[in-house]
């Protein structure tokens, strides 16, 4: 076998196009790669060189597939990946396989590529002289586009993997993609228990940036209508919704100490109409405060509240007003687990740190496991509305007649709500 190897790649499909390639070498070197899209009706080379004193050229080259014309739809890139173990004069091996990653939360770099060759790839890879084939497709706004893929290693003298797309066979194979997910969102890494979830309470030790990674795991629960307050700081870019089984970033910057909150709406994914808690909303809000240099002023977590009051959180001062009251009682309850009841279901929320310099935290909902007991959210009284529980009305009404603002009271279970008596020291109404 000749010292350089070629992957030959032709794309016959009248809709598709291969694009954004990187190459890994873990031995041997690669002499030359497309520089071009690899659109309908076109042909590439790759060209790679063995390791002379070694006598083999072991690695891994990966591209996109996209439509030609117009957008895909839906949140995930879909990638074709190939292998390769070739010992010159010897045994050759290779892989051909799909692999699928959430965009813009995972982008395909030479690192990344060399990180997945060695963790997975490189054992995947085996000898055949059948070659090898898988069928998928894409959904993009106009069509669902089948493809077939194929790759032979035709003349191991010659050194070439011959790579064909075409029009997606009837007698496919059909095997899903691998989901390659980072490191971020492998929850099984970051607690004992594989659940990700380590209480409430974070503290950070270096930077004042933050990177949240949302991971909304729950099927029937949708996070919308973002809303946001800055106390200190200078941005904050995050999405307005995150859908069920899907994931977000949320990034926050700031020069000196980050102080800010971020409030999202739940709603049934299957019908939002229809609230989690029967007559209140239900919201997850992400409270951070990232001090330059004390560490133990450094705080930030995850919780969930129900509401009453419609106009929250876009009434004037509404966040910043739970700000305290939010910070007190993450605090209050870090060694509680994150499990709530709703209305149908139950939901747990996770929420787990990365030291780095640039702090980064991963919140997951998903449905709540196990037989522990379970409180409501709590029920955030606003100047206007409270709950019913006869326990706590008078501390309620106490503390709206003597300080306007807002009170937390945990675990509520009657459904019925009540006016109380504002600042102004109006009479009670029952609603």
């Amino acid at each position: 076998m000749a010292s350089t190897f070629e992957i030959s790649i032709a794309n016959r499909h009248p809709h598709l196009m291969l694009r954004r390639f990187f190459q890994y070498c873990s031995v041997g070197g690669c002499l030359q790669m497309p520089s071009t899209d690899v659109r309908p009706m076109d042909e590439i080379t790759a060209k790679f060189k063995a390791n002379i004193t070694r006598n083999k050229l072991n690695g891994c080259m990966i591209c996109r597939i996209d439509v030609a014309e117009g957008t895909l739809s839906g949140g995930k890139d879909l990638c074709v990946l190939l292998a390769w173990k070739i010992n010159v004069g010897g045994q050759c091996y290779f892989l051909l396989d799909l692999v699928e990653n959430q965009k813009d939360l995972f982008i395909w770099s030479e690192d990344e590529l060399e990180k997945y060759y060695r963790t997975i790839a490189r054992q995947q890879v085996k000898t055949t002289s059948e070659g090898i084939s898988r069928t998928w497709f894409l959904d993009s706004k106009d069509q669902q586009t089948n493809f077939t893929i194929h790759a032979s290693m035709s003349d191991v003298r010659e050194g070439k993997i011959t790579v064909g797309v075409e029009a997606g066979a009837e007698n496919g194979d059909r095997k899903p993609p691998r989901v390659v997910q980072t490191e971020d969102f492998d929850w099984s890494r970051w607690s004992d228990d594989g659940i990700g979830c380590i209480g409430n309470l974070i503290r950070m030790n270096v930077g004042c940036n933050m990177t949240v990674f949302v991971d909304n795991a729950f099927g029937e629960v949708l996070l919308c209508y973002a809303a946001e307050h800055i106390f200190e700081g200078k941005s904050i870019d995050a999405p307005d919704k995150v859908g069920p089984r899907s994931r977000a970033i949320i990034k926050m910057e700031s020069e000196k100490t980050l102080c800010a909150c971020i409030v999202y709406e739940l709603r049934r994914a299957s019908d939002p109409a229809t609230p989690l808690l029967w007559g209140r909303r239900v919201y997850l809000v992400i409270d951070t405060h990232i001090a330059p240099r004390n560490s133990s002023k450094r705080k930030a977590g995850a919780t969930l509240l129900a509401v009453k009051d419609s106009a929250f959180p876009r009434c004037d001062n509404s966040i910043s007003s739970i700000h305290d009251e939010i910070q007190q009682y993450i605090t209050a309850r870090q060694d509680q687990p994150a499990q709530w009841r709703l209305d149908g279901f139950d939901l747990q929320i996770g929420t787990v740190l990365r030291l780095e310099p640039h702090a980064k935290m991963y919140i997951k909902l998903e449905r709540a496991r196990g037989t522990e007991p379970r409180d409501f959210p709590a029920f955030l009284c606003t100047n206007d509305y409270s709950v019913p529980s006869r326990n706590t009305m008078d501390v309620i009404k106490r503390e709206n007649l003597v300080k306007p603002g807002h009170v937390l009271v945990e675990n509520c279970t009657d459904l019925e709500l009540e006016l109380v008596c504002s600042a102004s020291g109006a009479d009670d109404e029952h609603l």
